[in-house]
């Protein structure tokens, strides 16, 4: 049964990657105000290195903001995709070379009643009501039309195959806090590559927190088969993987994945992409 329940949760995940065509929309959550222009890239904040995934969306009470954004990470982020994923895989095609080059900054008046959903909800696609209010504004100011296709992809399936680091949390009420940053994602994941060492802790974290970042750091499809539902605690823990791994640029996710406790498994298999079939520059307001 858990393996059936795993594997519908698999194919939904898949399948909300995917928008339909904008004349067949039947969602129109939509903002209350919207406010788009572009945005000089040198005047980015913080030296910002430019690339298709730069930018994201900070939710706020009753606001939705962005110093700077491309339109590929506004579709990422509006069906559900990991963006590193996306642009590896080549899971978004079509549409104008500037989707990916230029940046706009946005400010947007969420209607009242709207989900507090944290920043780290929005990246994981578990924020329906802004997703939904995200694909109309697309398909309202830039015109966007998209229809999928499916591609052959690499994937790296993950089952959990031994008990000690991962432990279920005795909390499962709500996601826990990471201490060093409240709105942030609970799980803690961070490199020293001078050292060789990868530290890691989590409180409360959500399975599909620790895959996501699978996604991010392999650029390819991590997909979750490991039956854990709920939350779980991650053994603070300091994992020697050596600096040989950082010199060579190579992501030291598998060797933190089997030091927890996971098997990751290599396959291909088909996953819908996201072509573009029409995209325009929004008008100022």
């Amino acid at each position: 049964m858990r393996n059936r329940v795993a594997q519908a949760a698999v194919l939904s995940a898949l399948a909300g990657w995917i928008a339909i065509s904008a004349q067949n929309v039947t969602d129109r959550d939509t903002f209350e105000v919207v406010s788009i222009h572009p945005v000089d890239l040198q005047k980015l904040p913080g030296g910002l290195q430019f690339g298709p995934c730069t930018g994201g969306l900070e939710p706020t009470a009753g606001r939705l903001t962005s110093t700077g954004a491309t339109v590929y990470r506004l579709v990422t982020l509006a069906y559900g995709m990991s963006c590193g994923a996306a642009r590896d895989l080549e899971l978004i095609s079509g549409g104008p070379d500037w989707l990916r080059k230029e940046a706009f900054s946005i400010q947007a008046t969420l209607p009242q009643g709207t989900p507090l959903y944290t920043f780290q909800q929005l990246q994981n696609g578990k924020a329906p009501k802004i997703q939904a209010m995200l694909r109309n504004l697309l398909a309202d100011r830039f015109h966007l039309v998209v229809h999928r296709a499916p591609k052959d992809t690499p994937i790296l399936n993950v089952y959990f195959v031994k008990e000690g680091k991962v432990k279920l949390s005795a909390d499962q009420t709500k996601p826990g806090q990471n201490p060093d940053n409240p709105i942030a994602s609970p799980l803690l994941l961070v490199n020293d590559p001078a050292a060789g060492i990868v530290r890691v802790r989590g409180n409360a974290v959500p399975m599909g927190t620790l895959i996501l970042e699978g996604s991010v750091r392999e650029g390819r499809l991590v997909v979750n088969k490991t039956d854990l539902t709920g939350l779980y605690d991650i053994e603070p823990s300091a994992i020697d993987v050596g600096t040989a791994v950082f010199q060579a640029g190579f992501s030291a996710w598998p060797q933190v994945m089997s030091y927890l406790g996971f098997k990751l498994e290599s396959t291909h298999g088909p996953v819908d992409s996201i072509v573009i079939d029409r995209l325009e520059r929004p008008t100022e307001n």
